[in-house]
């Protein structure tokens, strides 16, 4: 049983000793993996270093695409080539990039080209600033409802198409913008005042509103009092017993429309009283107040006496 075991052992070395010898027989005997063929320009065509045999076919070539040799011009695989290199330029009037038409809004040489290679046409902001087709924008115009000086948006106020804009937005309540008013971005209507300050429209106001005069905007003071004017005068003298009705008065303001005129009676210890008494002799002053809007006061006063008899003297 010893020797059976001994013996087994003994082959199964014998062919780990030829599997050995074997694979190492055929890794002595794999052929070696060929050096990567190399590439040259000679007289300007890409050849096979090797070979000296121009390379046929497509090849690229350090960044350069070549075909049979020589740098290629012409579209390969959708791109466009110029001497081996991606085109970056115009073709037909269009822009290219890196081979392929700009895909979005691209400057160029100092003009705008939209998505497709071609010209901008239209106004459109690019980086910022306003376009004209191609070129920068001149003059004023409003773009997204913003409005732009040249190129750039508008800074400070200024009339564009009969409209006031603060900026590159339209104005927003009351200003005065080159001795005008304006409501918003629209000249002012009406009577307003603004800044202390009236206006009728968008002009300065001179003349009378509201029982105030003004001259160029700004109120005139009202220093002149009203005219009272009575329907008598006086002074009366007034028999005991008999009737008396007082004057009427009336006053004229040269900026008030009405003004109202107050009585005051008085009789000789001061003392106001309602009424002339007749049946009692006296003497009474009678005071005809009027006084404007602006606090200017004018007075008038009448005497009246009440006597038992007064002489009548006949002047010839």
């Amino acid at each position: 049983m010893k020797n059976y075991k001994s013996k087994f052992v003994k082959i199964a070395v014998a062919l780990l000793l030829v599997v050995s010898v074997l694979t190492a027989a055929v890794v002595i005997d794999a052929p070696v993996a060929g050096a990567q063929t190399t590439y040259k320009v000679s007289h300007n065509k890409l050849i096979n270093a090797k070979t000296k045999k121009v390379v046929k076919g497509y090849k690229t070539y350090k960044n350069k695409l070549y075909k049979d040799g020589k740098l290629y011009t012409g579209v390969y695989h959708s791109i466009t080539y110029y001497k081996g290199n991606k085109f970056t330029g115009l073709k037909k009037g269009k822009l290219y990039k890196s081979g392929k038409l700009v895909s979005t809004y691209t400057l160029y040489k100092g003009k705008l080209y939209k998505k497709g290679g071609a010209l901008n046409k239209g106004r459109v902001v690019y980086k910022g600033k306003l376009y004209n087709g191609h070129a920068l924008n001149k003059g004023y115009a409003v773009y997204g409802s913003k409005l732009y000086n040249g190129y750039t948006l508008n800074k400070g106020y200024v009339v564009y198409a009969s409209k006031l804009y603060n900026g590159y937005s339209l104005n927003k309540g009351y200003v005065v913008y080159a001795s005008k008013l304006y409501n918003g971005y629209s000249l002012n209507k009406g009577y307003v005042k603004y800044g202390n300050k009236m206006y009728n429209g968008y002009s300065l106001f001179t003349g009378e509103y509201n029982g105030v005069v003004y001259k160029n905007g700004l109120a005139v003071p009202d220093t002149k009092a009203p005219v009272i004017t009575l329907s008598a005068n006086g002074p009366f003298v007034v028999l005991i017993g008999t009737t008396f009705t007082l004057p009427t008065a009336t006053a004229v303001d040269d900026r008030d429309k009405a003004v109202s005129v107050k009585t005051s009676i008085k009789n000789e210890a001061g003392q106001i009283k309602n009424t002339i008494d007749t049946s009692t002799a006296g003497k009474y002053t009678v005071s005809y107040t009027a006084v404007d809007k602006a606090g200017n006061k004018s007075e008038k006063t009448i005497t009246i006496i009440i006597e038992a008899s007064f002489e009548v003297i006949d002047i010839q």
